[in-house]
């Protein structure tokens, strides 16, 4: 009996399929295993190999300037000083350092909040890898539209009352000023400049209302700047010619006082003196512009008042 059942276990057919599917199964964890590990010991190798031949030196940078356009809608330069330029360049140079890992977005991630909080910019610029080690950076610039003048200094803002970098001495710029304010420029906790929020004050906000209804009316070369001194007592402004005289203008043009004339009634009356005279103040040290009839201070002509000053 014993030998017919080894016979009989013997002449049993070998099972291939079950072998070939354990085999399989090897053969695919085993390959699984070496991708695994061909990953893990073989991406930072190839990481500072593409690093190596990527690297062409110290990044370089590369900045859209903000463009002047002619009639016809071409570039034709930038408005920015070259003294501005040079500053935003060290600025994004130190941000940035001597080197960057091709493969990080950190660099870039620091330069855009660099950037963002310089001053210049209207919100957070775009900062792109372009070929080589060069990053590109463009974005909204701040356009300045005056200067506050406080302390003996002239700030720079935008429309948005916002600070730009540029501080210059009174009358080193060519941008119309707003003067005497109540409010000190804003500053962060540790008393850095704030370019981030608008300088306090209606007077402020009134001060480039005014400004910007001065516009480009075809006296509006006579005008240096509006003193918004009395008006958070008052509520008036004035406007103050570069012969020093004075335009008074009222009150605020969005919230005139009562018995103002409107606003396009005052452009009129200032509009009548220099057709008359070739001056917006009449050549008198102050003219008064808010009425139906325009009344002049006759304490001290225009010349007298233009000489008194250094």
């Amino acid at each position: 009996m014993a030998r017919s059942q080894d016979s009989k276990d013997s002449g049993k057919a070998f099972d291939w399929k079950l072998f070939t599917s354990h085999l399989t199964g090897f053969g695919i964890l085993t390959l699984c295993t070496a991708l695994f590990f061909g990953v893990i010991l073989g991406v930072k190798p190839l990481e500072r190999r593409s690093a190596a031949l990527s690297d062409h030196g110290a990044p370089k940078i590369e900045v859209i300037w903000p463009q002047i356009t002619d009639a016809e809608g071409n570039n034709i330069g930038t408005w920015l000083p070259v003294a501005d330029q040079e500053a935003i360049m060290r600025l994004a140079t130190d941000a940035v350092g001597s080197s960057i890992d091709p493969f990080s977005n950190d660099p870039l991630g620091k330069l855009g909040g660099v950037l963002a909080a310089s001053g210049w910019f209207d919100g957070t610029p775009i900062i792109s890898r372009q070929s080589g080690s060069t990053l590109r950076i463009e974005g909204r610039w701040r356009v300045p539209v005056a200067v506050i003048r406080h302390d003996g200094q002239d700030f720079v803002i935008d429309h948005n009352a916002r600070q730009l970098p540029p501080i210059y001495q009174p009358g080193g710029s060519t941008l119309r000023f707003i003067a005497d304010p109540v409010m000190s420029p804003p500053t962060g906790a540790d008393g850095s400049r704030d370019f981030l929020t608008p300088w306090p004050g209606e007077d402020i906000v009134a001060g480039l209302e005014l400004l910007s209804e001065v516009g480009d009316e075809q006296w509006s070369a006579q005008i240096a700047g509006v003193d918004v001194k009395n008006f958070s007592a008052a509520g008036t402004l004035e406007l103050v010619t570069k012969d020093n005289t004075r335009v008074a203008w009222g009150g605020r043009v969005s919230k005139p006082q009562i018995g103002d004339v409107s606003s396009a009634q005052k452009l009129m009356n200032i509009s009548a003196l220099y057709k008359r005279y070739g001056r917006v103040d009449g050549n008198y040290a102050r003219a008064h512009v808010y009425r139906s009839h325009i009344i002049f201070d006759t304490s001290a002509s225009a010349e007298a008042l233009a000489a008194q000053q250094p």
